[in-house]
């Protein structure tokens, strides 16, 4: 695959490789249209070759597809070509948590800031019956503000409460006992494992599970045997406790993770945003000639498509501003839509040419 045959692609100019992976790689891009860089995979169809693999591309694109939440990547467009298939995702700019840690080991004042975040985007999955089942400290990257954003949900899954999971994924120094002596497995309680072992290396600098014979490995991690470093506070050492329970059935819930001492966290959900900035519906229109009503349905659909992609991004680079009704009415007036106070826009509205003038007069 020569980069020359993707360099632009849509409203996008692909650039410089960041990663790769077994289907493809990772490129950095700017959004043309907003100027933000984005990141994207790129899977070769040739490297997808069985239907397995085809379903678990399927699912992952499905799933970040359901997942809207400040703690979690979000998808803005899929393209698909005859020979690629294109996964636009907004762009996160400070590196993996690893590397963080590689660095040195964090305070625990730093670390419960950090573990906090992880747990609410793992918890807004949950609530969504999505399980993770590769978390680790590669797939959580930090933003320039050093929030955290989940990633690579390749090997994620929807729950079901008929049946429990059973295929065999995740990293060997992340996996949990009941994974790798092949039961079958709950997936929030895998997903809880893991988080233990991200809270422990977070503040210890290095892995409770950590032999260079993977078959020792997994014996030490069957039984759960680790050595609690002694500078942890009796707090944390009790939280790491109860998230590397052997037995799954005893591990800590999410639920009771939320009410933990050490923790101290209020699960809470940023509300997901229920009105429309018409500031950025009329930059679309006008700059692309679309229609109104037509992208404004898309955004209201939560699709994801070059309209909305365009929205998230240019309305990311316009910042966070308070909604208001008088300077959206002045945006729908120029686009000839009459707004209503709660943000719809009443369905008489006729969709008919932007009014240029109006545009133009201070």
């Amino acid at each position: 695959m020569q980069e020359e045959t993707y360099k632009f692609l849509g409203n996008y100019k692909i650039g410089k490789k960041l990663g790769s992976g077994a289907f493809g790689e990772v490129r950095h891009s700017i959004h043309i249209p907003s100027g933000q860089s984005v990141a994207v995979k790129i899977l070769n169809k040739d490297n997808i070759k069985t239907d397995t693999d085809f379903e678990r591309i399927k699912r992952e694109i499905s799933i970040l597809k359901q997942l809207n939440n400040e703690f979690v990547v979000k998808l803005l467009e899929v393209i698909d070509s005859p020979n690629h298939i294109y996964i636009f995702t907004e762009f996160v700019s400070n590196g993996q948590l690893f590397d963080l840690v590689l660095k040195s080991k964090l305070s625990e004042q730093r670390a419960r800031e950090l573990f906090q975040q992880i747990c609410i985007g793992v918890h807004y999955c949950h609530e969504r019956k999505i399980c993770h089942r590769d978390l680790k400290l590669e797939n959580i990257l930090l933003t320039k503000d050093n929030k955290i954003k989940i990633i690579d949900f390749g090997l994620s899954n929807t729950l079901s409460t008929d049946y429990k999971l059973k295929t065999q994924c995740g990293s060997p120094h992340y996996a949990s006992p009941e994974l790798l002596l092949g039961k079958r497995y709950d997936g929030p309680a895998l997903d809880i494992w893991a988080m233990g072992v991200i809270l422990f290396t977070l503040v210890a600098g290095y892995q409770p599970f950590n032999n260079s014979d993977q078959k020792q490995l997994y014996i030490q991690i069957v039984n759960g045997k680790y050595q609690m470093p002694d500078g942890f506070s009796v707090p944390l050492q009790n939280l790491i406790r109860k998230m590397l329970v052997v037995d799954p059935e005893k591990r800590i819930t999410m639920k009771q993770l939320a009410d933990d001492e050490w923790l101290q966290l209020q699960i809470k959900f940023c509300q997901e945003e229920a009105k429309i900035d018409f500031r950025v519906i009329y930059q679309i229109v006008k700059a692309f000639n679309y229609n109104c009503q037509q992208c404004i349905s898309y955004v209201r659909l939560k699709k994801h498509n070059s309209v909305t992609a365009s929205y998230q991004l240019l309305k990311e680079r316009q910042g966070k501003i308070e909604w208001d009704f008088e300077l959206q009415k002045k945006y729908c007036k120029k686009m000839n839509l009459k707004l209503k106070e709660n943000g719809e826009v009443e369905e008489n509205s006729e969709d008919s040419d932007i009014n240029l003038d109006l545009f133009d007069k201070k």
